[in-house]
């Protein structure tokens, strides 16, 4: 049995509160400095004091109990703790996914057509759904790029697919970064992300 298959079934509210918790507790472990320059906690009363969230609001936090910041709160707490706002709700499975896409993108830049297809993304949206199938398929998931019309799993993928493939804009990025950062999308896009849902 592997860490991730002992992490207990939860929600997506109940994992993505219980990671912002963890998380955000593990953050403070390391957010400042001792006299020989090495990281240490900062304390609940600091963290209050820099960031104007409540020290109540930050302990329960940490406690783990009934934690639903909002996004203002968590940006506030991001921003002193020098970490991107998202990092600060990424669940154990997030991290998994991550290193995937790392293992995946050693495969896919090897492929010269795959480059190609990335820059039909920045085409009308016909063009850039049939690149993102195309491309899907040598991102390994043939399976799901083929069948997702027909099978209700492959489908939820794909919809992951497409929807996570919209968010960075392409165009923006040099070198082969596009590259990089649309095989990342393909692969965090591919996977059922609620597993509570009932038709995942």
């Amino acid at each position: 049995m592997t860490a991730l298959e002992m992490i207990p079934e939860r929600t997506l509210t109940e994992d993505v509160k219980h990671a912002f918790c963890e998380n955000l507790k593990k953050v403070m472990s390391v957010a400042t400095f001792d006299q020989d320059g090495l990281p240490k906690k900062i304390t609940q009363h600091a963290l209050s004091n820099q960031t104007e969230v409540a020290r109540s609001t930050i302990a329960k936090y940490c406690s783990g109990k009934d934690a639903n910041p909002d996004l203002d709160t968590i940006c506030r707490l991001a921003s002193k703790l020098n970490v991107s706002p998202a990092l600060l709700l990424m669940t154990q499975r997030d991290w998994e996914a991550l290193a995937r896409a790392y293992m995946t993108i050693q495969d896919v830049v090897k492929k010269p057509e795959a480059s190609e297809l990335v820059k039909q993304c920045s085409k009308s949206r016909e063009v850039r759904a049939k690149a993102t199938i195309e491309f899907s398929k040598k991102a390994n998931y043939r399976e799901t790029a083929e069948k997702y019309l027909t099978v209700e799993t492959h489908e939820r993928l794909m919809q992951g697919i497409f929807a996570t493939c919209e968010l960075p804009d392409l165009k923006l990025l040099q070198g082969d970064a596009d590259l990089i950062v649309f095989t990342m999308c393909v692969v965090l896009g591919a996977r059922l992300i609620d597993k509570g849902r009932s038709n995942a």
